[in-house]
Protein backbone atom coordinates (compact mmCIF):
# COMPACT_ATOMS: atom_id res chain seq x y z
CA UNK A 1 0.00 0.00 0.00
CA UNK A 2 2.67 1.96 0.89
CA UNK A 3 4.27 1.79 -1.82
CA UNK A 4 1.07 2.35 -4.27
CA UNK A 5 0.67 5.62 -2.45
CA UNK A 6 4.46 6.50 -3.06
CA UNK A 7 3.57 5.38 -6.86
CA UNK A 8 0.55 7.35 -7.20
CA UNK A 9 2.18 10.67 -5.85
CA UNK A 10 5.11 10.28 -8.42
CA UNK A 11 2.26 10.15 -11.20
CA UNK A 12 0.65 13.31 -9.96
CA UNK A 13 4.06 14.85 -9.80
CA UNK A 14 4.28 14.45 -13.20
CA UNK A 15 1.20 15.81 -14.14
CA UNK A 16 2.41 19.07 -12.29
CA UNK A 17 5.32 19.58 -13.79
CA UNK A 18 4.00 19.36 -17.44
CA UNK A 19 3.62 23.33 -19.35
CA UNK A 20 0.81 24.06 -18.44
CA UNK A 21 0.34 21.77 -14.82
CA UNK A 22 -1.88 19.05 -15.32
CA UNK A 23 -3.97 17.59 -12.14
CA UNK A 24 -5.19 13.95 -11.82
CA UNK A 25 -9.34 14.39 -11.70
CA UNK A 26 -9.56 10.47 -12.86
CA UNK A 27 -11.05 9.63 -8.87
CA UNK A 28 -13.16 6.56 -10.01
CA UNK A 29 -9.99 5.34 -12.03
CA UNK A 30 -7.51 6.04 -8.97
CA UNK A 31 -10.25 4.00 -6.76
CA UNK A 32 -10.50 0.75 -9.10
CA UNK A 33 -6.37 0.75 -9.14
CA UNK A 34 -6.35 0.81 -5.39
CA UNK A 35 -9.17 -1.84 -4.76
CA UNK A 36 -6.64 -4.23 -6.75
CA UNK A 37 -4.09 -2.93 -4.02
CA UNK A 38 -6.21 -3.31 -0.68
CA UNK A 39 -7.72 -6.46 -2.27
CA UNK A 40 -6.08 -7.67 -5.11
CA UNK A 41 -2.16 -8.85 -5.55
CA UNK A 42 -1.56 -4.92 -7.11
CA UNK A 43 -1.95 -6.33 -10.76
CA UNK A 44 -4.43 -5.06 -13.09
CA UNK A 45 -4.19 -7.73 -15.37
CA UNK A 46 -5.28 -10.57 -12.83
CA UNK A 47 -8.18 -10.64 -11.42
CA UNK A 48 -9.36 -12.77 -7.88
CA UNK A 49 -12.58 -14.31 -6.87
CA UNK A 50 -13.15 -16.16 -3.67
CA UNK A 51 -10.39 -18.63 -2.52
CA UNK A 52 -9.05 -19.17 -6.28
CA UNK A 53 -6.97 -16.66 -8.39
CA UNK A 54 -7.92 -16.87 -12.26
CA UNK A 55 -4.94 -15.41 -14.38
CA UNK A 56 -6.42 -15.71 -17.74
CA UNK A 57 -8.24 -19.11 -17.90
CA UNK A 58 -6.98 -20.66 -15.46
CA UNK A 59 -6.91 -21.16 -11.79
CA UNK A 60 -5.33 -22.34 -9.13
CA UNK A 61 -6.48 -24.53 -6.15
CA UNK A 62 -5.02 -23.14 -2.65
CA UNK A 63 -4.05 -26.16 -0.03
CA UNK A 64 -6.53 -26.55 2.75
CA UNK A 65 -4.36 -25.31 5.20
CA UNK A 66 -3.71 -21.95 3.77
CA UNK A 67 -7.22 -21.44 3.33
CA UNK A 68 -8.18 -22.12 6.85
CA UNK A 69 -5.65 -19.71 8.14
CA UNK A 70 -7.08 -17.09 5.66
CA UNK A 71 -10.68 -17.97 6.60
CA UNK A 72 -9.62 -17.67 10.41
CA UNK A 73 -7.67 -13.97 9.43
CA UNK A 74 -10.97 -13.10 7.84
CA UNK A 75 -13.27 -14.09 10.58
CA UNK A 76 -10.32 -11.61 12.94
CA UNK A 77 -9.93 -8.61 10.75
CA UNK A 78 -13.88 -8.73 9.02
CA UNK A 79 -12.28 -8.20 5.69
CA UNK A 80 -12.22 -11.01 2.91
CA UNK A 81 -8.57 -12.28 2.20
CA UNK A 82 -7.53 -13.57 -1.34
CA UNK A 83 -5.94 -16.46 -2.07
CA UNK A 84 -3.26 -17.34 -3.93
CA UNK A 85 -1.44 -14.27 -4.83
CA UNK A 86 1.77 -15.09 -3.24
CA UNK A 87 0.74 -14.61 0.61
CA UNK A 88 -0.82 -11.44 -0.06
CA UNK A 89 -3.68 -10.67 2.23
CA UNK A 90 -6.38 -8.33 1.63
CA UNK A 91 -6.27 -4.87 3.31
CA UNK A 92 -7.87 -4.55 7.12
CA UNK A 93 -10.48 -1.53 7.50
CA UNK A 94 -8.09 0.44 9.30
CA UNK A 95 -5.71 0.03 6.12
CA UNK A 96 -8.97 0.69 3.59
CA UNK A 97 -9.70 3.71 5.66
CA UNK A 98 -6.28 5.53 6.02
CA UNK A 99 -6.59 4.70 1.55
CA UNK A 100 -9.61 6.13 1.38
CA UNK A 101 -8.40 9.16 3.45
CA UNK A 102 -5.55 9.03 1.40
CA UNK A 103 -7.60 9.31 -2.14
CA UNK A 104 -9.50 12.06 -1.13
CA UNK A 105 -7.00 14.03 0.11
CA UNK A 106 -4.96 13.64 -2.62
CA UNK A 107 -8.04 14.64 -5.31
CA UNK A 108 -8.99 17.88 -3.18
CA UNK A 109 -5.01 19.06 -2.77
CA UNK A 110 -5.10 19.07 -6.86
CA UNK A 111 -8.35 20.95 -7.32
CA UNK A 112 -6.96 23.60 -4.89
CA UNK A 113 -3.94 23.80 -6.43
CA UNK A 114 -5.58 23.89 -10.12
CA UNK A 115 -8.05 26.53 -8.98
CA UNK A 116 -5.29 28.67 -7.82
CA UNK A 117 -4.24 30.70 -4.96
CA UNK A 118 -6.54 32.55 -3.23
CA UNK A 119 -5.50 36.40 -3.12
CA UNK A 120 -6.11 36.11 -6.84
CA UNK A 121 -9.63 35.05 -7.03
CA UNK A 122 -11.97 37.71 -7.23
CA UNK A 123 -14.90 35.72 -6.42
CA UNK A 124 -14.79 33.60 -3.56
CA UNK A 125 -17.40 31.74 -3.16
CA UNK A 126 -16.47 29.09 -0.99
CA UNK A 127 -15.86 31.45 2.15
CA UNK A 128 -12.25 30.77 2.13
CA UNK A 129 -9.67 33.00 3.75
CA UNK A 130 -6.08 33.97 2.82
CA UNK A 131 -3.16 31.13 3.76
CA UNK A 132 -6.00 28.40 3.86
CA UNK A 133 -4.75 24.66 3.13
CA UNK A 134 -6.73 22.43 1.08
CA UNK A 135 -7.21 20.33 4.24
CA UNK A 136 -9.14 23.40 5.82
CA UNK A 137 -11.06 24.62 2.08
CA UNK A 138 -12.65 21.07 1.62
CA UNK A 139 -12.50 19.54 5.45
CA UNK A 140 -16.43 18.63 4.81
CA UNK A 141 -15.64 17.30 1.03
CA UNK A 142 -12.63 15.16 2.10
CA UNK A 143 -14.57 13.67 5.22
CA UNK A 144 -17.91 13.35 2.76
CA UNK A 145 -15.23 11.65 -0.25
CA UNK A 146 -13.71 9.24 2.38
CA UNK A 147 -16.61 7.92 3.27
CA UNK A 148 -18.04 7.00 -0.40
CA UNK A 149 -14.52 5.26 -1.27
CA UNK A 150 -14.53 3.66 2.18
CA UNK A 151 -17.82 2.06 1.45
CA UNK A 152 -17.10 1.38 -1.66
CA UNK A 153 -14.00 -0.72 -0.63
CA UNK A 154 -15.08 -2.46 2.18
CA UNK A 155 -18.50 -3.68 0.02
CA UNK A 156 -17.97 -7.26 -1.84
CA UNK A 157 -19.68 -6.61 -4.57
CA UNK A 158 -17.11 -3.43 -5.70
CA UNK A 159 -15.54 -4.66 -8.61
CA UNK A 160 -12.72 -3.22 -11.02
CA UNK A 161 -11.68 -4.48 -14.58
CA UNK A 162 -8.48 -2.99 -16.42
CA UNK A 163 -10.10 -2.65 -20.25
CA UNK A 164 -6.44 -3.00 -21.68
CA UNK A 165 -5.95 -6.26 -19.65
CA UNK A 166 -5.96 -9.12 -20.99
CA UNK A 167 -9.51 -10.18 -23.09
CA UNK A 168 -9.39 -13.82 -20.89
CA UNK A 169 -9.93 -11.91 -17.46
CA UNK A 170 -12.23 -9.47 -18.37
CA UNK A 171 -14.44 -12.72 -19.33
CA UNK A 172 -13.47 -14.40 -16.52
CA UNK A 173 -15.02 -11.52 -14.67
CA UNK A 174 -18.12 -11.02 -15.93
CA UNK A 175 -18.74 -15.22 -15.72
CA UNK A 176 -18.35 -14.79 -12.25
CA UNK A 177 -20.36 -11.37 -11.80
CA UNK A 178 -23.08 -12.69 -13.63
CA UNK A 179 -23.01 -16.37 -12.15
CA UNK A 180 -27.37 -17.38 -11.40
CA UNK A 181 -26.15 -20.28 -9.15
CA UNK A 182 -27.18 -20.11 -5.10
CA UNK A 183 -23.66 -22.19 -4.31
CA UNK A 184 -22.08 -19.73 -1.73
CA UNK A 185 -18.50 -18.07 -3.20
CA UNK A 186 -16.44 -19.57 -0.92
CA UNK A 187 -15.91 -22.40 2.18
CA UNK A 188 -16.79 -21.41 5.67
CA UNK A 189 -14.15 -21.64 8.57
CA UNK A 190 -16.80 -24.39 9.86
CA UNK A 191 -16.89 -26.60 6.81
CA UNK A 192 -13.13 -26.47 6.29
CA UNK A 193 -12.18 -27.46 10.04
CA UNK A 194 -14.76 -30.08 9.23
CA UNK A 195 -12.86 -30.87 5.96
CA UNK A 196 -9.29 -30.86 7.82
CA UNK A 197 -10.75 -33.40 10.41
CA UNK A 198 -12.13 -35.60 7.84
CA UNK A 199 -9.12 -35.95 5.88
CA UNK A 200 -7.63 -36.25 9.62
CA UNK A 201 -9.24 -39.80 9.74
CA UNK A 202 -8.87 -40.46 6.44
CA UNK A 203 -4.79 -40.51 6.75
CA UNK A 204 -4.93 -42.21 10.28
CA UNK A 205 -7.15 -45.09 8.45
CA UNK A 206 -4.69 -45.34 5.56
CA UNK A 207 -1.89 -45.32 7.40
CA UNK A 208 -2.78 -48.02 10.16
CA UNK A 209 -4.23 -49.86 6.75
CA UNK A 210 -0.75 -49.70 5.30
CA UNK A 211 0.69 -50.60 8.52
CA UNK A 212 -1.90 -54.11 8.78
CA UNK A 213 -0.79 -54.67 5.00
CA UNK A 214 2.79 -54.80 5.72
CA UNK A 215 1.86 -56.93 8.99
CA UNK A 216 -0.12 -59.50 6.93
CA UNK A 217 2.24 -59.87 3.99
CA UNK A 218 4.78 -60.67 7.00
CA UNK A 219 2.66 -62.87 8.23
CA UNK A 220 1.86 -64.78 5.54
CA UNK A 221 5.52 -64.97 4.11
CA UNK A 222 6.43 -67.06 7.18
CA UNK A 223 3.60 -69.05 7.14
CA UNK A 224 4.57 -70.31 3.86
CA UNK A 225 8.41 -70.85 4.88
CA UNK A 226 7.03 -72.84 8.05
CA UNK A 227 4.89 -75.24 5.61
CA UNK A 228 7.60 -75.49 3.12
CA UNK A 229 9.92 -76.63 6.16
CA UNK A 230 6.99 -78.93 7.62
CA UNK A 231 7.15 -80.45 3.77
CA UNK A 232 10.66 -80.73 3.49
CA UNK A 233 11.37 -82.58 7.36
CA UNK A 234 8.57 -84.86 6.56
CA UNK A 235 9.74 -85.82 3.28
CA UNK A 236 13.23 -85.63 3.84
CA UNK A 237 15.22 -89.05 4.33
CA UNK A 238 15.54 -90.27 8.28
CA UNK A 239 18.87 -90.80 7.90
CA UNK A 240 19.82 -87.07 7.53
CA UNK A 241 18.39 -86.50 11.05
CA UNK A 242 19.94 -89.77 12.80
CA UNK A 243 22.83 -87.76 14.51
CA UNK A 244 20.32 -85.04 16.18
CA UNK A 245 17.70 -86.84 17.97
CA UNK A 246 15.26 -83.93 18.54
CA UNK A 247 14.43 -83.37 14.86
CA UNK A 248 10.71 -84.91 15.59
CA UNK A 249 10.13 -82.04 18.07
CA UNK A 250 11.35 -79.56 15.39
CA UNK A 251 8.78 -80.57 13.17
CA UNK A 252 6.02 -80.91 15.90
CA UNK A 253 6.94 -77.18 16.43
CA UNK A 254 7.13 -76.32 12.53
CA UNK A 255 3.40 -77.71 12.30
CA UNK A 256 1.94 -76.21 15.50
CA UNK A 257 3.71 -72.92 14.21
CA UNK A 258 2.11 -72.67 10.84
CA UNK A 259 -1.40 -72.92 12.64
Amino acid sequence: IEKAKAKFDGWRASLLARDPPGVDNLIRCNMAWFQEIVHGDGDPNTTEFGRDVKKGAKTTRIPLHTAIQQAKAEARTGVAVSGGNDGLQSATREQINDVALFLADRYFEDKFSDVGPIDAWEDNTLGMSRGDTHGIAYREEISHMSSEIRTLLNSPHFTCLNVHGPLAVAEGLVREIVSLDRLPTRNSLEGLLLIQEAWCEYDVAMHLANCYKLMSKVLFALQLFLGWSIIFMGTASKEIFTSWGHWRDLVFGLTVGST
